[in-house]
C-alpha cells in the first residue's frame, strides 16, 4: 500500500504544531502558577513572621505586667491601663518619672516606627474592640467575617489611594492568661473564639513589577521554546517528506514495474488495457493487442540456466521496447510472456508492429560464453469488435492466435479472424 504523502503529512503536521503550542503554553503557564505561588508564600511568611515578632513582644511585655519606660512626658498612651485600676505612673528613688507601657500600647508604638521605616503597617483589630482604634475597617470586617467561618488567615491585594497596590492579611489572635485582665471572653461570632485579630499591610507594587516582569520573560521564553521546536519539527518534516515521497517511488515502481525487465507488470498492463478499451468504446477509436512467447525458453532455463534466461528476458524487453510507437504500452505478463497494448491501431498495423518487433529480436542475439545464443518468439494479434463486452474477449482472441503461431512453427505472427 502506498504512503499518502501531502495531505495527510500537512493534516499531521497541523496537529502536532497544535499539540507543541499547547504544550509549551501548559508547561509555561504551570511554571508561571509555580512562581506566583512561591511569591505570594513568600510574602505571606513574611507577614506571619511579623505577627510572630510582635505577638513575642507583647507576649513578653504581658507576662512581665507591662514595661517601665523612663523620658516619657505624655501618659496619656496607657489611660486603659487607669480604667483597670493600674496606676501607669511612678517615680524612682532619685526622683526620675517612669512610665508604665502595657502591650497594646508597645504594639501600637513599634507599629509606628515600623510605618516610618518600611512602610509595613500593623495593627490590632476587634469586632468588639474596647480601643476604636481597634475597629476594623470594610476590609478587615470581610477579614474576619472569613476567620469566623473557619479561615486560619485571610490575604487579599487591595488597591491603595496612591494608585498602586499593597498585600493586606489578617490571623486571629487567642487570648492568653495574662490577656484576660483586659479581654474577659473571646469576641468570635463563628465557630471559634478568638479575643481580635492582627491586620498587617505590606507594599506589594515591588512584588507586582518582578511578577510582571516574569511573565514577560516566560511568555518570550514560551515564544522561543514554541518557534525553536517548530522550526525543529518543520526541518524534520521535511526530511521525512522528502523520504516519504522517495519511497512511494520506489513502491509505486515496485506495485507497477516488473524488476526484472523494467517493462510494466501484469497489473499495470493488464490495467492500461482495461482503459484503452472503455476509451476506444466510447470514441469508437481502433485498438489492438499482440501477445508475444519466446519460442523453447524452458529449453534455455534447462540447458543454460536461470540466469541465462533471465539475460534472454531482458534482452526480449529491450529490442521490443526500441521496436514499438511512444504511446504503445509493452508489460511482461508472465514467465515467457509479453503483452503489447496497441491504441490506435487496427489488425493490420498491429501485425506489422508485431513483425517489426520478432526481426528485432531475432537479428540480435543474446551472448554466452563467447558465442551467440539464437532465441525467436511468436505473436498473435487480435484487434477490438464492436461485440466485445470486456478486455477478456479482446485478450481470448489474441492467446487463440498465438496458439496458432506456435502450431505454425513458432517465429511468427498470426493475427485473430475476427
Amino acid at each position: 500500500m502506498l504512503i499518502e504523502e501531502d495531505r495527510d503529512l500537512k493534516k499531521f503536521y497541523r496537529r502536532l504544531v497544535v499539540v507543541i503550542v499547547v504544550s509549551t503554553f501548559v508547561l509555561y503557564l504551570g511554571v508561571w502558577q509555580f512562581a506566583r505561588d512561591a511569591y505570594l508564600e513568600s510574602i505571606r511568611v513574611k507577614a506571619q513572621t511579623y505577627v510572630d515578632l510582635v505577638l513575642t513582644v507583647r507576649e513578653w511585655n504581658s507576662e512581665n505586667k507591662g514595661a517601665w519606660v523612663s523620658g516619657r512626658s505624655d501618659p496619656v498612651e496607657s489611660r486603659y491601663l487607669r480604667t483597670l485600676g493600674v496606676d501607669d505612673e511612678t517615680r524612682t528613688v532619685d526622683g526620675q518619672s517612669l512610665v508604665l507601657i502595657d502591650p497594646y500600647t508597645m504594639i501600637g508604638e513599634i507599629a509606628d516606627l515600623s510605618t516610618d521605616n518600611d512602610s509595613v503597617r500593623f495593627r490590632l483589630i476587634s469586632k468588639t474592640p474596647i480601643n476604636p482604634d481597634n475597629t476594623p475597617d470594610a476590609w478587615e470586617t470581610t477579614a474576619l467575617e472569613n476567620i469566623d467561618g473557619g479561615d486560619d488567615w485571610f490575604e487579599s491585594f487591595v488597591d491603595t489611594n496612591k494608585g498602586d497596590q499593597e498585600y493586606r492579611f489578617v490571623t486571629p489572635l487567642s487570648a492568653q492568661r495574662s490577656c484576660l485582665d483586659c479581654h474577659s471572653q473571646p469576641t468570635g461570632t463563628g465557630t471559634r473564639g478568638y479575643i481580635g485579630a492582627f491586620s498587617i499591610a505590606m507594599p506589594a507594587e515591588t512584588m507586582h513589577l518582578t511578577l510582571r516582569s516574569l511573565m514577560v520573560l516566560l511568555i518570550m521564553a514560551w515564544i522561543a521554546t514554541a518557534g525553536i521546536t517548530l522550526l525543529v519539527v518543520r526541518t524534520m518534516m521535511g526530511r521525512l517528506k522528502a523520504e516519504l515521497r522517495a519511497i512511494n517511488k520506489d513502491l509505486r515502481r515496485a506495485a507497477t514495474i516488473d524488476p526484472l525487465t523494467g517493462l510494466a507488470n501484469r497489473q499495470m498492463t493488464l490495467s492500461r488495457l482495461t482503459e484503452e478499451f472503455e476509451r476506444s468504446k466510447r470514441s469508437g477509436s481502433a485498438l489492438s493487442i499482440v501477445e508475444f512467447d519466446l519460442d523453447h525458453f524452458k529449453s534455455v532455463n534447462d540447458t543454460h540456466g536461470h540466469l541465462v534466461g533471465d539475460k534472454v528476458l531482458r534482452h526480449f524487453a529491450v529490442t521490443a521496447s526500441s521496436g514499438i510507437r511512444p504511446y504503445d504500452l509493452l508489460g511482461r505478463v508472465g514467465g515467457e510472456e509479453f503483452l503489447l497494448v496497441a491504441p490506435n491501431s487496427d489488425l493490420q498495423a498491429a501485425a506489422a508492429l508485431a513483425e517489426r518487433v520478432l526481426a528485432l529480436f531475432r537479428s540480435q542475439h543474446v551472448e554466452h560464453q563467447g558465442s551467440p545464443l539464437r532465441t525467436t518468439a511468436s505473436a498473435g494479434v487480435a484487434s477490438i469488435a464492436e461485440s466485445d463486452e470486456t478486455p477478456e474477449f479482446l485478450l481470448e482472441r489474441a492467446d487463440e492466435a498465438l496458439y496458432r503461431a506456435k502450431q505454425d512453427g513458432r517465429n511468427r505472427v498470426r493475427q485473430s479472424e475476427i
